[in-house]
């Protein structure tokens, strides 16, 4: 919002207090604490630590936007966000782990963080299991989140060769008819094969 754009441009010296004061202690609301966030994160002073705090909070509406936070590349380092982004897939509502699933799919998860994504793509393979069947969106969020982590075929190598139920095996199959590799036609093979 305009209001956000402003706050996060003001040069007020005690911009930065009164704004933590309101993401972190929350004592006007959730959408202040909200807004309050994304100001933060757009001038550089949201943590990691800062957001996983925020991913605690009871209000799924603030969780939400926290998995927002996550993706929307404000922060200066993305290898933190994994735990917050595992803590939002792993969160008892659906729309929490929509926006964590869609966070993950903007990361971007180079060579460099392939254990990162290694643990992101094991949380999304059993995310993508568990997930309600008639939640199409949840599920459509979870497996391109898990297709963009296994874009890597270190990250596709250290999922294939786990051991996996049927049902795991399928999802895994499934998204992996969404990557143009070798590596991604053997998962699909071997589950045709195995299962």
């Amino acid at each position: 919002s305009l209001a956000i754009e402003r706050l996060a441009a003001a040069t007020t010296p005690d911009i930065p207090e009164r704004l933590a004061a309101l993401s972190i202690q929350g004592f006007r609301g959730d959408e202040a604490r909200i807004a309050a966030s994304w100001c933060r994160a757009r001038r550089g002073e949201l943590s990691a630590a800062d957001l996983a705090s925020l991913a605690a909070a009871s209000s799924p509406l603030l969780r939400e936007h926290t998995m927002r936070i996550a993706g929307a590349g404000l922060l200066p380092s993305t290898e933190p966000l994994v735990d917050v982004l595992i803590t939002g897939l792993a969160d008892d509502a659906a729309e929490v782990r929509r926006a964590a699933a869609m966070a993950v799919v903007q990361l971007p998860l180079n060579e460099s963080l392939e254990p990162a994504a290694v643990r992101l793509a094991k949380t999304l393979v059993n995310a993508v299991g568990s997930a309600e069947p008639d939640d199409v969106h949840l599920r459509h969020a979870l497996q391109l989140a898990l297709r963009s982590c296994l874009r890597q075929d270190a990250v596709l190598a250290a999922i294939a060769t786990a051991d996996l139920d049927a049902t795991v095996s399928r999802n895994l199959a499934d998204v992996c008819r969404g990557l143009a590799s070798m590596q991604a036609a053997d998962v699909i093979v071997q589950h045709l094969l195995q299962h």
